[in-house]
């Protein structure tokens, strides 16, 4: 499985790793094989053991980065609900200055209030203005403060703005540290592109040209040729299988090797950034695929992707399938 997408970097270090065990057994008293480090040719070798390195870190970032995801998944909605119950009261505080006669002078001087989807600054600049223009308006209607219908008082809504103040930093920490965990991962990935590159140019260096341990070398990347046409999928819930089941339309591609099923649960919407592979179906076994992957509770929504694989390793996915747990 050459490189592809961040979901292949595990499978395709799996298919080196074997192949550099088959290797170190031909060599036997004359292995194991290492390589010079591309980042570091004068530095020491590197064994095979650079390869479990390679998983177990991309692996551990797959993790924390969908984590951190669904992490931010979760305090946008809170935020969303947080922004627009302040925008709520903010357009009511705005309605009961307009109809009190003795807020006539602040009326002309409320703020435009932003839009619901308005970043924190324009935001909290706005409703840091409501809170003041209220303060105002307490001070005229002594010794009666101006309460919304809900009860809700300036000092409440100070309150409010402090909490909603707090729920853009955690959505911002949690977007923050995705992406720094992208920029960490990525630079493993480029690490791990150079080291296999030198593990094939060894293997080339140390063996004939026919020999089958470089004619069976692991590919990089994809060969050069057409990428397929995506297929189209379908998802259903199995109450009595208590799975997920995946159907899905035959690719007609001339060089179709198999299908490919992955799954992206780490936010609302799929994320091939964050995608990981469930399993592969033969081109020729029935193009069905049962699974409860992300789906352990009620309620619990999961979104699938079919690949159609070709043999040169050129890939497709179909649009995203959701299937949710009733």
């Amino acid at each position: 499985m050459p490189l592809s997408g961040p979901s292949s970097y595990s499978p395709t270090l799996h298919v080196f790793k074997a192949h550099w065990d088959n290797v170190d057994v031909e060599l036997d008293a004359d292995g194991p094989l290492s390589i010079s480090d591309p980042r570091s040719p004068a530095g020491p070798a590197l064994g095979i053991v650079v390869i479990d390195d390679f998983i177990a870190d991309l692996d551990g970032f797959a993790a924390s980065i969908a984590d951190d995801v669904a992490r931010g998944d979760v305090a946008d909605a809170v935020l969303a609900e947080s922004k627009a119950s302040a925008l709520a009261a903010a357009q009511e505080f705005g309605r009961k200055v307009r109809a009190e006669g003795k807020l006539r002078h602040i009326a002309p001087r409320l703020p435009a209030l932003p839009g619901v989807n308005e970043g924190e600054g324009p935001f909290m600049n706005a409703m840091t203005s409501v809170r003041q223009r209220w303060k105002l308006a307490n001070t005229l209607l002594t010794p009666t403060p101006l309460t919304l219908e809900s009860g809700e008082t300036q000092a409440q809504f100070v309150t409010r703005l402090t909490t909603l103040s707090e729920k853009f930093d955690l959505a911002e920490d949690a977007d923050v540290d995705a992406s720094v965990g992208r920029d960490r991962r990525n630079e493993v990935q480029d690490r791990t592109r150079g080291v296999l590159a030198a593990y094939r140019a060894a293997v080339e260096a140390r063996f004939a040209p026919g020999h089958p341990l470089v004619t069976s070398l692991p590919r990089i990347y994809p060969l050069s040729g057409h990428t397929p046409a995506a297929v189209t999928a379908s998802g259903t819930w199995d109450a009595g299988l208590t799975q997920a089941r995946l159907t899905w339309t035959a690719s007609d591609d001339a060089d179709l090797s198999h299908y490919e099923i992955r799954t992206s649960n780490s936010g609302a919407a799929y994320d091939p950034e964050t995608e990981s592979v469930l399993d592969q179906v033969d081109k020729a076994a029935p193009r069905e695929f049962l699974t409860a992957a992300g789906l352990a509770t009620s309620g619990a929504t999961a979104r699938f992707r079919l690949y159609v694989i070709l043999n040169t390793d050129n890939e497709r996915g179909s649009e995203t399938v959701s299937v949710t747990r009733p």
